[in-house]
């Protein structure tokens, strides 16, 4: 803050002078004064100082925050939207290396905090949905909007279709999981592997028993079922129970 113009004593605390300082800074460059250090404020006080800011990624709390406020707007299970995020990219836009997450991926196409692929999502790059690479509020709005549609699409899929392989959402096969369990569960794969929805509750031996696509399964945990979705239900089960 004192690099800045902002002065206050060096003392090593956050106290009420510095949360002042900070908050007259965020009045000064059109951020919400809250007297939050979160990545806006970050990525202002870097430009102040001249530093790039391409490379600034969110603090956890304030992706936690941003993604809890969506989803009640959205209507959504907190846990399973920020469930998803956790599994694919741990909350943060960019790795620590500040590489774009994209760039480096072996398909070159999953992109910021809820890993949008380009390949899949074309219409995410588009100016209705902002900056999906380099802005990670814009990346997680259309990750949010995906993942409600498939919410959505979980809760209509009809319970005698997918019970004609036992995969209705009634189904006590994984665990003896409830029914929003499996809902959630079923969200994610959704999300995750398209109209394969079958890919949480059947090992890939099964799903290929059965004369389903297996292409959709990654690495297989212990049991035969993909790492993504057991993954997924760790951390859901991590949130649900905060």
């Amino acid at each position: 803050m004192n690099k800045v113009g902002y002065p206050t004593d060096v003392d090593g605390i956050f106290g009420s002078d510095t949360m002042a300082k900070v908050m007259e800074f965020q009045r000064a460059n059109g951020l919400d004064a809250d007297g939050i250090v979160g990545s806006k404020t970050k990525a202002a006080l870097a430009r102040v100082l001249g530093v790039e800011v391409e490379e600034v990624n969110p603090d956890r709390k304030e992706v936690v925050v941003y993604i809890t406020q969506k989803a009640e707007e959205l209507g959504i299970p907190i846990a399973l939207a920020l469930a998803t995020a956790q599994t694919e990219s741990k909350m943060k836009h960019f790795f620590e290396s500040g590489e774009y997450r994209g760039e480096v991926m072996v398909n070159a196409g999953d992109w910021g905090i809820m890993q949008i692929n380009q390949r899949w999502h074309p219409e995410a790059f588009t100016e209705k949905w902002g900056d999906i690479i380099n802005n990670w509020q814009d990346n997680t709005n259309y990750g949010l909007y995906h993942l409600t549609n498939c919410y959505s699409r979980a809760i209509k899929l009809d319970n005698q279709e997918w019970g004609q392989k036992g995969l209705d959402l009634g189904s006590t096969k994984m665990g003896n999981n409830t029914f929003e369990e499996n809902l959630v569960r079923a969200t994610y794969a959704l999300s995750n592997a398209g109209n394969e929805y079958y890919r949480y509750r059947l090992t890939k031996s099964e799903a290929e028993a059965l004369d389903l696509s297996v292409g959709v399964y990654g690495d297989l945990g212990k049991y035969g079922y993909d790492i993504r979705d057991n993954n997924f239900w760790i951390n859901y089960n991590i949130f649900v129970n905060q």
